[in-house]
């Protein structure tokens, strides 16, 4: 009897710790978003306000001391989810730059792997 019940502990710890990491990469994924979505957002205001715009940011414009907390585009600097991300700007972003992550990639294959 105490041998079924230590398995069954065992068995239900496992399956907990399986699901909790799941929620975590995807509470990892949804913050990465999030960020992606924000740095978007200050570049397209910066562009707005500015005659000069901003054609290839870097990730150090959105961090503490970056040039997006100087001009209060940001109040606080903008921290990755986890050590693997990784932000990478693609394009003119005075046209058409795209933001991605090199582990969870763009704001859609963001969207699409969570509504599964």
């Amino acid at each position: 009897m105490k041998k079924a019940l230590l398995m069954i502990l065992c068995l239900a710890s496992l399956y907990l710790t399986a699901g909790c990491g799941k929620d975590k990469q995807e509470a990892q994924a949804k913050w990465c978003r999030a960020n992606m979505m924000v740095m978007q957002g200050c570049i397209e205001l910066y562009n707005m306000d500015h005659p000069k715009m901003i054609e290839t940011p870097t990730f150090e414009m959105f961090k503490e001391g970056g040039i997006m907390r100087q001009k209060k585009y940001l109040k606080e600097g903008i921290n990755p989810a986890s050590e693997k991300c990784k932000y990478l700007f693609k394009g003119n972003f005075a046209k058409d730059g795209t933001i991605s992550c090199e582990f969870h990639g763009t704001v859609k294959n963001i969207d699409s792997s969570l509504k599964k």
